[in-house]
């Protein structure tokens, strides 16, 4: 579930969609260097939505000091 929710963050058309991905993926904990590279990226997208879900997933998962 986790790949495919990773796939329709990177690839979906709606941004809606993306951002629930992302807001998801950050709940379930989902710590792949491929998502966290992605979550990076995200911060610059054209949506406003996805920008916030990727900022917000980022310290969300951030390590703790």
């Amino acid at each position: 579930v986790k790949a495919l929710l990773f796939h329709a963050a990177q690839t979906d058309h709606a941004p809606l969609v993306r951002t629930i991905c992302i807001e998801e993926l950050c709940k379930l904990g989902y710590h792949e260097p491929a998502f966290m590279t992605f979550l990076a990226k995200a911060c610059d997208d054209a949506s406003t939505d996805v920008k916030m879900a990727a900022k917000d997933a980022m310290a969300k998962m951030a390590p703790r000091k």
